[in-house]
């Protein structure tokens, strides 16, 4: 499944995201389970996908819709 220029860039601001949270909160919950890698990681990226996403998106096409209105 390919991915839109918009999921493409969530990717990107989770990645980022993500790395904040390991660099600023090295000691939380969160970032521990980062650095274990495997299944902890990959349960990070999607707990947090399910949180982020949707709003991530919304924004994104929030900023076209008033960007072709100008």
């Amino acid at each position: 499944m390919r991915m839109t220029k918009n999921e493409k860039l969530f990717e990107e601001f989770l990645e980022e995201y993500l790395e904040n949270v390991k660099k600023k909160l090295p000691d939380s919950y969160r970032a521990k389970q980062l650095k274990a890698g495997g299944l902890l990681a990959a349960l990070v990226y999607k707990f947090e996908t399910d949180f982020l996403k949707e709003p991530f998106m919304k924004a994104i096409e929030k900023l076209k819709k008033e960007a072709e209105k100008k």
